[in-house]
């Protein structure tokens, strides 16, 4: 999507992301900044649990993303921007599951991807010493009866 075509946000809107161990986390718009062109939006996260709720801005990325800026109370002490930083925002629960999901299924392909890569060497492997071991075996065989020939 066009970062044109992306809806715009109003103070009480909702949006969403999914963080590792905590599930889809909710964040409600507070506020917003425009410059120019260009609307940075201010969310409080409602799923904090360390004591105080996060506040952070989010932009629209060029491809229709909302995506984090920074934070704006962040504790020096105890950091916690790295828990909303990384993946998009959505505007439903539902897309940040899908979002999520969609990545697991390409990494569960490229993981099977490289198994059946790693899989196919070892049959190769395998084959190859099978044959090799046969050949010994045959040649053992072959000494043995010219022995008991003589």
């Amino acid at each position: 999507m066009k970062k044109s075509q992306a809806k715009l946000l109003n103070i009480g809107d909702k949006v969403y992301k999914y963080l590792c161990l905590q599930g889809v986390m909710t964040y409600e718009v507070i506020g917003e900044r425009k410059y120019r062109e260009n609307i940075q939006y201010e969310i409080q996260c409602k799923d904090c649990n360390h004591g105080y709720p996060c506040e952070l801005l989010i932009t629209l990325n060029d491809n229709g993303q909302y995506v984090y800026v920074a934070m704006l109370n962040d504790d020096e002490e105890y950091p916690q921007y790295y828990y909303h930083i990384g993946e998009p925002f959505f505007l439903t629960k539902q897309e940040a599951l899908i979002s999520k999901g969609e990545t697991h299924i390409s990494e569960y392909k490229m993981e099977i991807s490289k198994l059946k890569t790693q899989l196919s060497g070892k049959e190769k492997a395998l084959k190859e010493l099978e044959i090799y071991v046969e050949s010994l075996r045959m040649e053992l065989i072959g000494q043995i009866k010219t022995e008991g020939d003589r």
